[in-house]
């Protein structure tokens, strides 16, 4: 049984373009899945560091006051300050003061709530003390009963003092010696700070940052270091409605994105939603340790400029194909060529059994080498035949070619003379 064969026009197509298809494939899938994995963890990294910046300028901001507080609290409890003294005290608090600017008042009062307060004046920056009695007050009584009832200090729900227009954050630890509580010690922390490191840290990384505060409560933001807005001790923080900002005002209606992997930063989300037809990707992490109310750091991005490295990832990925495309017609061009004067030989060799010599056209040479060498071979049996067709007559050839059994003939040599 004659075994198929294959023309090598398409065999070689095939075989070359299946090689370049692959090679250049696997280049591509790699380069698309490294990149991607590139681009989503270090987007990762990029924006979380923000976050990181904001949460360590947040964290030195009320750390400090704190390690202050809980100072001072192990002074009065160890008895080297007696809360009777009030001089004494006085004189401690104005430099625990004067050692943190960001503390804008402290407070140690006895179970009486008989008080001394140290508070820093706005305008002038000069310390005012006085010594306000607070037992007539049930708002500060139940803030003694619920600071003496825990065993240690505790960052306190935010407050307002319409006064100076100021949003204060609150550390409150319990005095005890001997085991029994003898007062409270409190320290008031400005967070208008807070808005400058935003504000900063937002033109850094070319995106809005911001600190919410439980839900729906803007802490700190950009616009709050050049504008104020309208706020009361029923509401010391301002709702993310009132901001001015279109993108937190929407936070409630984004929805989970995996476009950034945020998996190995714990608490960390990434969410995408739309506003006004223009799409934007908000990633938040919670600040912990600074009280019952949740506290999150924030920053959002237009999606157009997150997706701008997808879209070159997207681009170059296309070029990848286009290229693919050339190669495969430059490999079927290569083929073309290859096969061309294979091919020529091959039509050249069905005549020659023909013995139809004059209809067999000389096969050009080719840059290959072997196929040139090919073609100058079968050239030169071509000039042969025809010069062997001139003394052997065509019919006698092909009477012996048709021989049956292709029987073996017998030749006779002799000498002749030609009139």
């Amino acid at each position: 049984m004659k075994a198929r064969s294959l023309r090598i026009l398409p065999t070689l197509s095939l075989s070359v373009g299946l090689l370049i298809l692959l090679g250049v494939g696997l280049v591509l899938s790699i380069q698309w899945t490294a990149s991607q994995r590139i681009l989503s963890d270090l987007g990762g990294r990029l924006v979380v560091r923000n976050l990181e910046m904001v949460a360590q300028g947040i964290r030195g901001h009320l750390d400090p006051v704190q390690a202050q507080v809980e100072y001072l609290a192990g002074l009065i409890e160890g008895g080297a300050y007696d809360l009777g003294d009030k001089r004494g005290l006085a004189d401690l608090l104005v430099g625990s003061v004067a050692a943190s600017p960001q503390i804008g008042a402290v407070v140690v009062g006895d179970m009486e709530l008989r008080a001394i307060r140290i508070r820093r004046a706005a305008a002038s920056g000069r310390y005012e003390i006085s010594y306000p009695d607070f037992g007539r007050s049930a708002q500060h009584r139940v803030a003694l009963t619920e600071t003496v009832s825990r065993k240690s200090g505790h960052w306190a729900e935010l407050f307002y003092n319409p006064k100076i227009d100021t949003t204060f954050m609150n550390y409150r630890r319990p005095l005890r010696r001997n085991g029994e509580a003898i007062g409270v010690i409190a320290a008031a922390v400005t967070i208008k700070e807070f808005s400058g490191l935003a504000a900063e840290l937002s033109e850094m990384f070319g995106s809005t940052t911001f600190v919410l505060y439980g839900h729906g409560k803007v802490l700190a933001h950009p616009r709050l270091v050049t504008k104020s807005y309208p706020r009361s001790a029923a509401e010391p923080a301002i709702s993310a409605d009132r901001i001015g900002d279109a993108v937190i005002a929407a936070l409630d209606t984004a929805a989970p994105s995996t476009l950034i992997d945020v998996s190995a930063y714990p608490g960390a989300r990434i969410d995408k939603l739309e506003v006004d037809g223009i799409g934007y990707f908000v990633l938040r992490r919670p600040l912990q340790g600074y009280g019952k109310v949740p506290i999150t750091i924030a920053t959002y991005r237009a999606a157009a400029e997150v997706n701008a490295p997808i879209r070159l990832l997207v681009w170059s990925g296309l070029a990848g194909l286009v290229f693919l495309l050339i190669s495969l017609v430059g490999a079927i061009w290569l083929s073309r060529l290859i096969a061309r004067p294979i091919r020529r030989v091959t039509e050249g060799v069905a005549k020659v059994g023909e013995l139809s010599f004059a209809e067999v056209e000389p096969v050009p040479s080719s840059w290959i080498k072997e196929v040139s060498d090919l073609a100058a071979s079968f050239n030169d049996m071509l000039g042969g035949l025809k010069s062997f067709e001139i003394y052997v007559p065509r019919t006698l050839v092909q009477r012996l070619i048709k021989r049956e059994g292709g029987a073996e003939v017998t030749s006779e040599e002799r000498e002749l003379t030609v009139m």
